[in-house]
């Protein structure tokens, strides 16, 4: 999916769109008025270049320096997204009424966001799998000084456009994209999500814990073909054969509950 849509990304809204390794912000405003002046490639924003591991943006576009107001909702104390002041300036240029992100996560970016353009944001959508997050996004989005309409909603940005209908986002009326795909520092920090090879846990895995696949069925039940696609089409791991004969091979004689010994296993 972040594949597709950084191809999609890129060549739909060019210079209204910040892309960093798997974050995306989209200024669906300003790529719509460069549209409608015939100029969709004109750069009303500094775009970003960035190489495929850069955190930072280029010298030739300046972001906005971290002051105190880019750092709203107590930012400071929870977590500050690494990339957050180049995601305000992506938006900054225009007027933000409908907003959606479709990976909330402890809403860092989206706090920031709403207060930013608090005098003009109707609607706001969040959208995350991950329960534990929206239960503190929400909390934290409640703190911050907006008048928007804030909705958060379960489930997976695949099914942005479904939950945008669902609470009556009219369609070509939002403003504001934001997808930040992967992992977060909660989940890697937290043993017991099993997503970690630093701390020893159960092998779960799973960013929506109401899902019903865990990575300890998939190591211990999949077939070794299977095992070798997953790790060879979504982890691009060249060793995807001889890593999935080990995990076959060891689950023989004892089958896997943890993450260190899955760990150990493909240490081999």
């Amino acid at each position: 999916k972040a594949q597709l849509l950084a191809t999609v990304f890129r060549a739909t809204f060019c210079s209204t769109c910040f892309q960093s390794v798997g974050l995306f912000a989209i200024n669906v405003r300003a790529y719509k008025s460069n549209a409608h002046s015939g100029s969709r490639r004109k750069h009303t924003l500094c775009p970003p270049r960035l190489d495929k591991f850069s955190k930072v943006s280029s010298p030739e576009c300046t972001p906005h320096a971290t002051a105190p107001e880019l750092l709203p909702c107590g930012l400071p104390e929870l977590h500050k997204p690494v990339l957050l002041n180049e995601v305000l300036t992506t938006f900054k240029p225009s007027t933000m009424e409908v907003f959606i992100d479709g990976t909330l996560g402890l809403g860092g970016h989206s706090s920031a966001v709403l207060e930013a353009h608090n005098e003009t944001m109707k609607t706001f959508l969040g959208i995350d799998q991950d329960t534990k997050a929206l239960e503190l996004a929400s909390k934290r989005l409640q703190s911050c000084k907006h008048n928007a309409k804030v909705e958060l909603l379960h489930g997976n940005f695949g099914d942005l456009q479904r939950h945008a209908t669902k609470i009556g986002v009219q369609e070509g009326t939002v403003d504001g994209i934001l997808l930040d795909i992967g992992t977060s520092s909660m989940q890697l920090d937290e043993a017991g999500r099993g997503f970690s090879f630093m701390r020893d846990g159960p092998l779960d895995m799973r960013m929506d814990t109401s899902a019903p696949l865990t990575a300890a069925d998939i190591v211990n039940t999949w077939s070794e073909d299977d095992i070798s696609k997953v790790l060879w089409e979504f982890g691009e791991e060249r060793r995807s054969r001889l890593l999935a004969r080990r995990i076959v091979e060891a689950r023989a004689a004892r089958p896997f509950e943890t993450t260190l010994q899955l760990g150990e296993v493909l240490m081999g």
